[in-house]
């Protein structure tokens, strides 16, 4: 399978670092998340109109760029190159009837870096989102090359069409988390409007992708049923996803002729179907 994961985000940071620390009051884990801008792209058959923002998790245990983060301070600007990286987890939560803690198991995406420079400091909130509109073109940016691992689903969201699917994407990178025997990380592609029509028509269950596009974080409620009284509960959860401005579909793909014959077949159905009274 081919291998491409590369993101570029420049961006503001939202909050103070996280650290995580061993028993020696070392970080060994460091995390941040960045407020970036989306470029004025075609992704719904129209050009974006509105300034959106999204907010990538940067995690790391790397020691060098756990370094970089425990000099950052809010509002800083920053920029990251580094790659889409998923990981299962547990995801606890304290049931608010008898006070046990429930586990759900899910997974976390986030940016594990390669790169990472501070470009700006000593600026208010107003003045990074000024940086932020100027230089929209580059504050967040993904290509990945990786191939479905189920067919899309397809559905109608408002006046869209909405189209999404996983796309398996071997490590191009060492990535020194603790958890070195997994290669592949599993990014949620999530396309729009014409590219979701046509995309649809296209990618199936091992088709391979080249996806150049933008992230996008949004968050939710999460029901989790408390395992010791059986109490449904929400959990506030996270996620991103990958949105296509361009889909390249390399192998295993529904070709023109294959379209070309499902159509004719559909055709003579459905004239056998008008006329067999």
């Amino acid at each position: 399978m081919s291998r491409h994961n590369e993101v570029f985000l420049y961006g503001m940071v939202l909050m103070p670092p996280q650290f995580k620390k061993n028993e020696e009051g070392t970080n060994v884990r460091g995390c941040i998340s960045l407020l970036v801008v989306r470029g004025q792209r075609d992704i719904c058959n129209d050009k974006l109109t509105n300034i959106r923002y999204d907010a990538p998790m940067i995690l790391t245990e790397d020691e060098k760029w756990i370094k970089v983060m425990e000099k950052l301070k809010v509002c800083n600007m920053v920029e990251v190159k580094g790659v889409y990286t998923t990981r299962d987890i547990n995801k606890p939560k304290l049931c608010p009837h008898c006070k046990e803690i429930s586990v759900k198991k899910g997974t976390i995406s986030y940016i594990t870096p390669i790169y990472m420079d501070v470009r700006e400091t000593g600026i208010d909130e107003m003045a990074a989102k000024m940086l932020l509109e100027k230089r929209a073109e580059i504050s967040n940016s993904v290509t990945v090359i990786g191939t479905a691992t189920k067919n899309p689903e397809y559905y109608k969201e408002e006046k869209y069409s909405v189209l999404q699917y996983p796309i398996a994407v071997n490590r191009k990178y060492f990535i020194p988390d603790g958890q070195n025997i997994i290669k592949t990380d599993y990014p949620m592609i999530k396309a729009f409007g014409v590219k979701a029509d046509e995309d649809y028509k296209r990618i199936k269950m091992g088709t391979e992708v080249l996806i150049n596009g933008m992230l996008q974080t949004k968050e939710f409620m999460n029901k989790v049923t408390c395992s010791n009284c059986g109490a449904e509960n929400e959990l506030k959860d996270t996620s991103m996803e990958i949105i296509p401005y361009a889909t390249e579909y390399l192998k295993g793909y529904v070709t023109e002729e294959e379209l070309e014959k499902a159509e004719q077949e559909k055709a003579k159905a459905f004239e056998k179907e008008l006329f067999k009274n």
